[in-house]
């Protein structure tokens, strides 16, 4: 065993590069702030042009024996491993030695980070340990991860997460920086080809087009060198190809509307080579482009990223429950069309729904075994889109949902028995005494959605989760309501009484998608009811919206759907549903 501390003493110091990075300088003084936290003990922190001592733990590829920088390991690996008396947490200047730092501080000493403003340090009374015979070297299986979630609005928790995308999140160098695309993220061409018109493509065979988007590229490129990809990506929405000769010509050569875009873009890489050796363009495999042309390949140094919008996320993605389309294929097949031509496959996967961004969104059995799907698919690059505008979330589970998709990029082969435990150690700190419940309540509204299917895009949850057992959908919704409620009525409680205000409000806020619930399902009740039978409906609706304004007010949960604010100046009409408050 190394002893790192006993009765609040160590014998240990912290070394590092004399010429350090700042994410180097960042992890030296995390470690010995948490180690402090945990043991009482003040870890010093020194250069490596200090004299070598007995009793060292090195961070980083420091001037030190065993320590020589690993070609492997890339950016964002590390090894963690002891070598007699020392603790060696090897990694790159950039991100590697401080994920270091973190998994050695979750995997050996206990530690937890599951929000910005929720952490689990464990203490000892007297040493802290750890085994003598420690090798573990990491190499993240995903090059670029990024959970774009609002609870991941915050560096360093992507760092705690390893998320090194920066899509909707500042990450400095304090923390190693993150990957950037230069410019905008996707749906560039109408910018780029100087057209804007943001809802139909220009033709992707005319010359002019062309040379206006490589002069545009190659542009911002010079301008932000630092920004390494580049997104030459289509229009938003269902369709917007080109149907000109020249282009109906190419969707024949190819079977697929990819065709023309697929040889514009490689051109574009081809072409920027020279000048940018080290630059990537980038573009969507989406709705009318998912399918891989029959004839033309991928660049060898382009990304394609595939979007799998119109599939089902209740279910597992290989299950292919839902998505299927004559023209595109299901989704598996075209994920592994692309996985046999593309060097550099990426996936842009979604993870809430934007239609009701409060609503039940019960995905939570799909998460894992789609990210192990996409791995096993030659998958290098993961983007989880969420809920980005709340960092709080919206009540729907986003803070433990965002936790898990990090924890799953990092490790996209865990086991169900990891992978649960995640969620229960979750649960148990963010939820406090009412974790039990929420958990439970997690395990009900899946146990009744199995037979369901699930876009990302519908108002009713109603329509998706009902009791097992009664013949009647609605006499199902009104009792998993009276379950659910239940449930949360001991949350609450628990909570209250043990004076766990910071339990008690992340309860409050997740109850917010119950109440989203029951708006829907007092709704279908309605349908055919006798007047009086509606008035006594009415009066639930007024009450249960005003349980829900209340906790959407004083949380400042603003967004009930995509690109929506609730305005909270004034009251909204109780009378009318949440969805529609403006």
């Amino acid at each position: 065993m190394l002893y790192l501390a006993d009765d609040k003493q160590t014998k240990y110091v912290i070394v590092y590069r004399k010429d350090h990075s700042l994410s180097e300088q960042t992890a030296v003084e995390e470690l010995a702030k948490y180690l402090n936290m945990i043991t009482g003990a003040e870890f010093p922190i020194v250069t490596d042009d200090t004299p070598k001592a007995d009793h060292e733990i090195v961070v980083g590829f420091a001037d030190r024996p065993g320590c020589k920088a690993q070609k492997k390991l890339g950016t964002d690996g590390f090894t963690i491993k002891t070598d007699k008396e020392r603790l060696l947490l090897l990694g790159s200047e950039v991100r590697g030695a401080l994920y270091a730092v973190y998994t050695f501080l979750e995997t050996y000493c206990g530690c937890r980070f599951f929000t910005v403003d929720c952490e689990k340090i464990p203490t000892v009374e007297r040493a802290l340990y750890i085994d003598s015979n420690i090798d573990d070297t990491q190499v993240p299986v995903f090059e670029y991860r990024n959970v774009y979630w609002g609870t991941m609005d915050d560096e360093m928790i992507c760092a705690k997460l390893k998320n090194n995308g920066g899509m909707g999140h500042e990450i400095t160098d304090k923390v190693g920086g993150a990957i950037h695309y230069n410019g905008s993220f996707c749906h560039t061409i109408p910018v780029l080809a100087e057209t804007f018109n943001h809802w139909d493509m220009p033709c992707l065979c005319d010359e002019d087009i062309y040379q206006t988007t490589l002069k545009n590229v190659k542009a911002d490129l010079r301008a932000h060198p630092d920004q390494k990809i580049i997104s030459v990506s289509q229009v938003d929405g269902l369709n917007g190809e080109c149907s000109c000769e020249k282009c109906r010509k190419v969707y024949e050569e190819e079977k697929s509307h990819m065709g023309t875009l697929l040889r514009f873009v490689n051109r574009i890489q081809e072409d920027i080579k020279d000048e940018f050796p080290d630059c990537t363009v980038d573009t969507l495999a989406y709705r009318y482009t998912r399918k891989p042309p029959a004839v033309t390949k991928p660049h060898k140094d382009m990304i394609v990223r595939l979007c799998n919008i119109e599939c089902c996320f209740r279910h597992p993605l290989e299950d292919m429950c839902y998505g299927h389309d004559e023209e595109f294929d299901s989704f598996p097949e075209n994920l592994k069309q692309w996985n046999a031509i593309s060097n550099r496959l990426y996936i842009w996967d979604y993870t809430t729904n934007f239609a009701n961004m409060s609503t039940l969104f019960p995905n939570f059995e799909a998460l894992r075994p789609n990210m192990r799907y996409f791995a096993e698919n030659g998958v290098v690059g993961m983007f989880s889109q969420g809920n980005i505008t709340q960092q709080k979330g919206n009540g729907e589970l986003g803070e433990l949902r965002a936790y898990l998709l990090a924890k799953l990029q990092w490790n996209p082969y865990m086991g169900e028995s990891e992978y649960r435990l995640h969620m229960q150690e979750f649960c148990e700190n963010y939820y406090g005494e009412a974790g039990k419940y929420i958990l439970e309540f997690i395990n009900l509204m899946h146990d009744n959605s199995q037979d369901a299917h699930m876009t990302i895009y519908f108002d009713s949850s109603a329509d998706k989760i009902s009791m097992k057992g009664y013949k009647d959908k609605l006499a199902g919704c009104f009792a998993f309501y009276d379950k659910a409620s239940e449930l949360f009525d001991k949350a609450e409680a628990d909570t209250w009484g043990a004076g766990n205000k910071f339990a008690y409000t992340n309860v409050r806020r997740t109850r917010i998608s119950l109440h989203n619930y029951y708006n829907f399902v007092l709704k279908s009740a309605r349908d055919g009811a006798s007047p009086e039978m509606d008035e006594m409906i009415q009066r639930l609706v007024v009450e249960n919206n005003r349980e829900q304004y209340t906790i959407m007010r004083e949380l400042d949960v603003f967004e009930n759907r995509e690109f929506n604010r609730i305005d909270f100046s004034h009251t909204q009409d109780l009378h009318t549903y949440a969805l529609w408050w403006n």
